[in-house]
């Protein structure tokens, strides 16, 4: 089975449980009339460990609708931001690095995208057009071994 439809079919799997699961929240929870409603409740903080499961599967299918169950606006934005990265990487655009939100991840992705294109030109020049002025070296170290390996 292909890895992408093996990553959907677990996905999908996943996702059954959890409607599973609040199906039967919602059937316990609605049996005893004696107890308070459900939407006059005070709202159960998402566990880290849940939060961490829902970017794991909007980054494993590429859907950031996944990202809208997230209720703290700044975890939400980070899980949006993240499958905007990891999508700009799968269809090789940098473009896509101009929708996150975050300016400096937006300026990372973007960074990530003139490295590899300072490797394939073998341009050590094109490393001091970096956002982040402390990747510069860095990336000249890299671009420079990377021309120096292809010599041999």
């Amino acid at each position: 089975m292909a890895p992408n439809r093996k990553n959907l079919i677990i996905a999908a799997g996943i996702l059954m449980l959890l409607i599973l699961a609040g199906a039967a929240v919602l059937i316990v929870s609605n049996s005893n009339p004696t107890t308070t409603p459900v939407s006059l409740r005070p709202k159960e903080p998402q566990t880290p460990q849940f939060v961490q499961n829902i970017i794991r599967q909007a980054l494993d299918t590429r859907s950031p609708s996944f990202c809208d169950s997230i209720d703290d606006d700044a975890k939400r934005a980070y899980c949006n931001d993240n499958v905007l990265i990891v999508e700009a990487s799968d269809k090789n655009d940098p473009g896509i690095c101009k929708k996150i939100v975050d300016r400096t991840t937006s300026a990372v992705c973007l960074d990530n995208f003139l490295i590899t294109g300072a490797l394939n030109r073998r341009d050590v020049g094109a490393c001091d057009k970096l956002a982040d002025k402390r990747r510069v070296s860095q990336c000249k170290i890299d671009v420079q071994a990377f021309i120096d390996s292809q010599k041999r």
